[in-house]
Formats: structure tokens, C-alpha cells, sequence
């Protein structure tokens, strides 16, 4: 859902992470695809750039609704 209305309001939604990103947004896990680990690929990535200095702000579904006004 949060993708579908980014993509609405006019962010670029992408399927991974990138050097672009600026933002992710971290939903609900299931801890069963996780394979054992405590977090997503995604964010994983996210991290990971950030120690080598990109800018990306990870933030939580409720923390986007909100910044937004839903």
C-alpha cells in the first residue's frame, strides 16, 4: 500500500536499493521469509550504504503515513 500511494504523490518507487535511494520504508516483517536473519535484504543494503556515507533515511510505514498526512 505505502508503494502504491508513493508512487501516487509522486516519489520514484523502485524494487531494491540503490545508490539513488533516499528513502526506505520498512513495513511489517515476517519473520519466516527472513530465513533466520533479523532484517531485509533491502534494509540490509540501505545499511550498509549508509556506513559508506549515502544519504537514505529508513523509516517506518506508520513514520511515512504520517509524513505524508494519511
Amino acid at each position: 500500500d505505502a508503494s502504491i500511494l508513493a508512487s501516487q504523490l509522486g516519489f520514484d518507487v523502485g524494487k531494491g536499493v540503490t545508490k539513488k535511494t533516499n528513502y526506505l520504508v520498512k513495513g511489517q516483517q515476517d519473520l519466516a521469509k527472513l530465513n533466520g536473519k533479523d532484517m531485509s535484504s533491502k534494509e540490509e543494503k540501505a545499511l550498509s550504504l549508509i556506513k559508506k556515507g549515502q544519504d537514505i533515511v529508513v523509516i517506518s510505514e506508520d513514520d511515512f503515513f504520517y509524513m505524508i498526512g494519511a
